[in-house]
């Protein structure tokens, strides 16, 4: 009866080694794709370059471009990249550079290549972040999250327009992927 019970313990600890694997594993994959999809995302996003507005320029249509992506982004885009300014019990206040719009037009009208900026024109703005209990948070949860950390938040609304967000989903501390 001991050499059974043995043998039932051994297999218990087996089944419980192989679900936490599997579970580290599922876990694992998930943050890379989630990864590949913030790559993806800044590496299209406007807020990073103006290399190709100066070749617009010269043919006259960069204002009209700018325009473009600026309808698409407010159109589609759910997720904001900022630092935390705050953090309370339900809210957590995250200021982000978000893309000069009417600074990328002139840039992208003006003749003189000199006057463009390596980078694109940002401001500041706040956001005040909800999570409730189907937030779902990757790395640290929210009694974790610290005032200055980088965060990723993705959201229930388009970030342009409104300032109050309902987070589906935070990453904090969050790293920007070297593109």
């Amino acid at each position: 009866m001991n050499e059974n019970f043995q043998k039932i313990i051994i297999a218990v600890v087996v089944m419980a080694v192989v679900v936490v694997g599997f579970i580290l594993y599922r876990q694992q994959k998930t943050i890379s794709s989630l990864s590949k999809a913030i790559a993806t995302n800044e590496k299209t996003s406007s807020t990073g370059s103006l290399a190709n507005l100066e070749s617009i320029s010269k043919n006259g249509s960069g204002a009209s471009l700018v325009e473009q992506q600026k309808k698409g982004m407010e159109d589609s885009t759910m997720f904001i990249v900022g630092t935390v300014a705050a953090v309370s019990e339900n809210t957590i206040t995250v200021e982000a550079n978000m893309p000069d719009w009417d600074k990328m037009k002139e840039i992208a009208s003006s003749a003189n290549s000199a006057d463009k900026p390596r980078n694109a024109p940002t401001y500041k703005k706040t956001y005040k972040v909800s999570v409730n209990s189907e937030t779902q948070f990757i790395i640290d949860k929210l009694d974790s999250i610290k005032v200055g950390n980088t965060i990723h938040i993705t959201s229930k609304e388009l970030i342009y327009q409104t300032d109050k967000l309902t987070a589906v989903s935070v990453i904090s501390p969050f790293e920007k992927p070297n593109l």
